[in-house]
């Protein structure tokens, strides 16, 4: 994102992390990352995630309710390496009031802002760029 000029300003989860511990009003979740990025003359913001390996139905719960309580984030992204864990997630996240997308990682890579991205409020893909807007 940076080589391409779409990036703003990006946070780490260590970031996150350590903000979370201090702060008076903190994230809901330690987000792997929370990036502002360029859309247009516009920064839009959203939360970053990477999901690896499926968890467990309780931390799920306890996922989708962070998401549903957060307050200064409106967009949340998940990437994943592979369809089977990106299929599992739309089931499990589908009632987050907010905008949750998710795309494979290795879209991302490639398309970046203009990645096809699933939600379970729509029912057709959109681009990434289009959610932000």
């Amino acid at each position: 994102m940076a080589r391409e000029n779409l990036l703003a300003h990006w946070q780490s989860e260590i970031e996150v992390a350590s903000l979370n511990t201090i702060s008076r009003s903190p994230y809901q979740k330690d987000y792997d990352a929370i990036v502002d990025v360029w859309v247009g003359d516009n920064q839009a913001r959203f939360a970053l995630e990477y999901e690896r390996t499926l968890k467990s139905a309780r931390q799920y719960e306890r996922i989708r309710a962070a998401l549903s309580a957060e307050r200064q984030i409106g967009c949340f992204l998940y990437l994943t390496a592979g369809v089977e864990v990106l299929v599992h997630l739309v089931h499990e996240l589908e009632t987050v009031p907010s905008t949750v997308a998710f795309a494979s990682a290795g879209d991302f890579g490639e398309r970046l802002l203009d990645t096809r991205v699933i939600t379970a409020r729509r029912p057709a893909s959109a681009s990434f760029r289009e959610l932000l807007r």
